[in-house]
């Protein structure tokens, strides 16, 4: 598997992180759910759209995987519009949620609930993280604050990007290889 750039990779490990924090809490299991994943390849609004299969219930995800951990955690501004944009389709049926995977273990926003607290403010800001650390502007960001957050004790795994990754080369070494005929050319 081959990433064109820094952000389809890290668009890949949020979807093996979530992947991973579904399982260990049973979130969203798929006999009650429905979760359309974005692709990774695709610079897309959103990462997951969830649906209820028993009620109209939605849920709009965004991920981050932080190496880090902060004394805030950034949303940005116009990232909270267009994710807003969705929810108001149907606002009372949807539901924006913000999930930060840090080293010390995962925050969840509902930012439905807690927006209101925020004001965005003006922050110098990487242009695009994935693409470049030295190309700055001002971005328009809330600071949020772990404790407005869900906290579970679950973190990604680099491992499970590392043994993902592996297997993924394993199968395309396996397509390679010459396909064996067995012995049936001698009844040819």
């Amino acid at each position: 598997m081959k990433f064109n750039d820094g952000f389809e990779e890290a668009a890949f490990k949020e979807r093996i992180f979530f992947n991973g924090l579904r399982n260990k809490f049973n979130l969203f299991p798929e006999e009650n759910w429905t979760i359309d994943e974005t692709h990774y390849t695709n610079y897309t609004k959103y990462d997951y759209m969830i649906h209820s299969k028993k009620e109209i219930k939605r849920y709009i995800v965004e991920i981050k995987v932080r190496t880090d951990n902060y004394e805030n955690y950034i949303y940005e501004s116009k990232k909270h519009i267009s994710l807003s944009a969705i929810k108001n389709i149907d606002e009372t049926r949807n539901t924006i949620i913000y999930i930060n995977s840090t080293p010390q273990g995962t925050y969840i926003w509902n930012i439905d609930k807690i927006i209101h607290k925020y004001k965005p403010i003006l922050k110098e800001m990487n242009i695009a993280t994935m693409r470049s650390r030295t190309e700055k502007e001002d971005k328009r960001v809330y600071l949020l604050k772990p404790e407005d957050a869900k906290f579970v004790d679950y973190t990604y795994d680099q491992k499970d990007f590392i043994k993902i990754m592996a297997e993924y080369k394993r199968k395309e070494d396996e397509k390679k290889k010459p396909k064996s005929r067995g012995l049936d050319f001698l009844f040819e």
